[in-house]
């Protein structure tokens, strides 16, 4: 006992006893939980000003991913990929450059033709991929009235409230006219 207010611990058999200055803190990470509160609200991206993407010849909002069936990363981003294309958030289709070398890799992962939803186009000899700077996969870009928008490299939860919100609102604001003849860059935005 430490003073008179203190209580001895009651011994509870097969239970070890759970210490009280960590049950506020705990409870309210499972409360976060429970209401969707453990993404970060705004998923990380770096904004573009200008530029325009080649072999992209949509109207409207279009989501450019560039993504090979070899790489893991990309793999574990397709199901949110494949689900935000089914249901896309204001009007934007997506269109889907493949890194592979080999057409029958595709097919085989695919078990078969790749899913329409998806947009894909090949990109073997990387032109596409070398004209936006792509250095890493997966990598994406929002593009809006046929100009770069928004950069976002790395594997991401397409399908997550979070996403849908930012892409919303990116594909949603007018995009700024560019500073000079290429693209401007702002530092990039959010937390993954």
């Amino acid at each position: 006992m430490n003073g008179p207010s203190a209580r001895p611990a009651r011994a509870y058999p097969g239970r070890v006893p759970f210490p009280s200055r960590l049950r506020g803190p705990l409870v309210a990470a499972a409360v976060a939980a429970s209401l969707g509160c453990s993404e970060p609200e705004h998923p990380s991206y770096t904004r573009i000003h200008g530029g325009t993407v080649p072999s992209v010849e949509r109207t409207g909002p279009v989501l450019v991913v560039f993504w090979a069936t070899w790489c893991p990363p990309c793999r574990e981003e397709l199901p949110g990929l494949r689900a935000l294309a089914r249901d896309p958030p204001a009007l934007i289709s997506l269109v889907t450059f493949g890194e592979d070398h080999e057409e029958a890799a595709v097919r085989e992962f695919f078990r078969g033709a790749p899913p329409a939803e998806l947009g894909y186009r090949p990109d073997v000899d990387r032109r596409a991929a070398e004209a936006l700077g792509v250095d890493v996969l997966p990598a994406a870009f929002l593009v809006v009235d046929a100009q770069l928008v928004a950069r976002f490299d790395g594997p991401r939860d397409w399908n997550s409230r979070g996403m849908r919100r930012l892409l919303t609102k990116l594909a949603s604001e007018s995009p700024p006219p560019a500073a000079g003849p290429g693209p401007s860059v702002d530092p990039p935005r959010g937390a993954r």
